[in-house]
């Protein structure tokens, strides 16, 4: 989490750099290349993070149904 807010921080930044009075047509290409770099960042880690909620997910009832055939449990 505190990577993609880390990453939209930076998307920001680089964004009114780019549409600022007395940017360079060069630095504005770079920032623009840096911009679309880290957008693909973003969307990388927001499917690892969901990726990541499926297998808790999936691990916690996994877990409820190992803990429900044990004999006793939770008494």
């Amino acid at each position: 989490e505190q990577m993609l807010n880390r990453i939209e921080e930076d998307i920001v930044g680089r964004e009114a750099l780019l549409v600022a009075d007395g940017t360079s047509t060069e630095t504005r290409v770079i920032l623009l290349a840096e911009v679309k770099q880290l957008a693909e960042r973003m969307g990388e880690l927001e499917e690892e993070v969901k990726v990541l909620i499926d297998q808790r997910a999936r691990a916690d009832l996994e877990l409820q149904d190992y803990e429900a055939s044990i004999p006793g449990y939770g008494f």
